[in-house]
């Protein structure tokens, strides 16, 4: 994948935002078993390598989540759109 069209913010952007997936996988692992683990990763990696726009809305705690993908597909910065259903 060619990263040249980019900006160094937008690269800088993007750098935060694998960090922060890193941060989250660690965190889940820590919580999953190793099969689930594996399992949320390979789905993790195919929907960012795919470039899908995903959303999840979980209905026990009412927590919504947009991937980055989806809002760009908006027109939308990651933080320019709130992560809740109203969005």
């Amino acid at each position: 994948m060619s990263y040249s069209h980019f900006s160094k913010s937008q690269l800088l952007k993007a750098i935060q935002h694998l960090d922060a997936e890193l941060r989250d996988i660690k965190q889940t692992k820590r919580k999953c078993s190793t099969e689930d683990y594996k399992s949320a990763e390979r789905f993790s990696l195919a929907m960012r390598r795919a470039n899908y726009g995903l959303w999840d809305w979980d209905l026990e705690t009412d927590e919504v989540y947009y991937s980055p993908q989806w809002k760009s597909m908006l027109g939308y910065e990651k933080e320019e759109l709130a992560d809740n259903l109203n969005t």
